[in-house]
């Protein structure tokens, strides 16, 4: 047998013996999943501490949203002056800030 044969075959069996392993491992951990979930902060038990907490994601969420579009206009903008464009007022920035991301680039 030459080295592609014994490849092949090791192949053709190996797939089929780990697929099944797989599976009785996934199977073996799914008689967990009725199990709480742990996390670092219990849930709420009522209304108004399950609705505070999502107060608080939100506006998470919302500070996160912005530092992101800050990041991308700002990053817009570091495009548009390494390009040597002009800005949507017609002119040339040349304020320090704008001379700072081409720096920094």
């Amino acid at each position: 047998m030459d080295v592609n044969t014994i490849l092949l075959v090791l192949a053709a069996v190996g797939c089929p013996v780990i697929m099944g392993i797989m599976m009785w491992w996934m199977m073996r951990d799914g008689s967990r999943q009725g199990q709480a979930p742990t996390s670092e902060q219990p849930l709420p038990v009522n209304a108004a501490g399950r609705l505070a907490d999502l107060r608080q994601q939100r506006q998470a969420l919302e500070a996160e949203i912005a530092e992101v579009t800050r990041i991308a206009e700002l990053e817009a903008r570091r495009e548009q002056l390494m390009s040597g464009e002009p800005s949507a007022s017609g002119r040339q920035h040349s304020d320090t800030a704008d001379q700072e991301l081409v720096k920094a680039a």
